[in-house]
């Protein structure tokens, strides 16, 4: 976890779609992978690159479908001693080591979606607006405040961010504002009452994403604990997320920095792996 570290604590001064990307190892460490874990995936990677060439040629053009197929070992082959047509030699068990093959191409196989996210833009032009706004809000904040009240946050993050939101995607037929929202549970016997700190919605186009930004101290609790929630209230919906964050003043801000960017890279896995409608996540800082 120590390379992973130094590699997350190099972030803390950038915005996560800015940094640089993590390397496959660097990415296992930050999810706290064991060293033994990481060091046997990185094995099988290169095993299964030196028999089927680039792996991320082979993700790009059906990610791994096919070579998961032929690295398919099923319990009734292992029964039948059906000896498998793979290029890679397996030594021992065999049906323990392609298990051990696939399982390694799927967790590449989240990694390359996690790289291909960090480097675009969701939902096009929207998510490139959203990020502009937030690159121009930045810059007239950075070495501005070490910490902010609730009022500055109110006066100098969220409502100069609406603005700039209204006059990008104004012509999209978006309006934002803060919305204060009824939630039920399960069994409808109790409600509670919560704020969005900006939702922008587009009523005219179903097919452009509701936008919601959650303005929060780099706390990975507080993050998470507003993800599910608006998960929830918007899972019939595509859902841009923005988790937005700004420095804090408690004693342990450091770790906490760092157990945010953590949550960061699982909060965005997570959203991969949604049903749909797509939500998209992306997390910044602004410090």
């Amino acid at each position: 976890m120590k390379g992973a570290r130094r590699q997350l604590s190099s972030m803390e001064n950038e915005f996560i779609i800015d940094l640089p990307v993590l390397s496959f190892k660097e990415w296992m460490e930050a999810l706290e992978f064991s060293e033994r874990t990481i060091q046997s995936r990185l094995s099988n990677l290169t095993k299964l690159e030196e028999h089927y060439g680039p792996l991320k040629d082979l993700w790009r053009k059906d990610r791994f479908k096919d070579l998961l197929a032929e690295l398919a070992y099923s319990s009734e082959d292992r029964r039948n001693n059906v000896v498998p047509s793979v290029k890679i030699p397996v030594s021992g068990n065999v049906y323990e080591g392609l298990a051990t093959y696939r399982s390694t191409l799927r967790l590449y196989d989240r990694y390359l979606q996690y790289v291909q996210n960090i480097s675009a833009y969701p939902f096009g032009k929207v998510g490139k607006a959203v990020d502009d706004a937030i690159n121009r809000l930045r810059a007239t904040l950075i070495g501005c405040h070490s910490k902010y009240t609730q009022k500055q946050v109110k006066t100098l993050i969220i409502e100069p961010l609406i603005v700039s939101l209204e006059q990008a995607l104004l012509k999209d037929g978006y309006t934002f504002g803060t919305e204060l929202t009824t939630s039920k549970s399960g069994d409808d016997s109790t409600t509670t009452k919560d704020r969005y700190d900006i939702i922008g919605t587009c009523a005219d186009n179903t097919n452009l994403p509701t936008i919601i930004i959650e303005v929060d101290t780099h706390r990975s609790d507080q993050v998470s604990k507003k993800v599910v929630s608006r998960i929830a209230l918007n899972s019939g919906s595509k859902l841009l997320y923005i988790a937005l964050v700004y420095p804090n003043n408690h004693t342990q801000k450091e770790a906490e920095k760092r157990e945010c960017a953590k949550y960061f890279l699982f909060i965005g896995t997570l959203f991969n792996e949604l049903r749909p409608p797509e939500k998209k996540f992306k997390g910044y800082y602004l410090y």
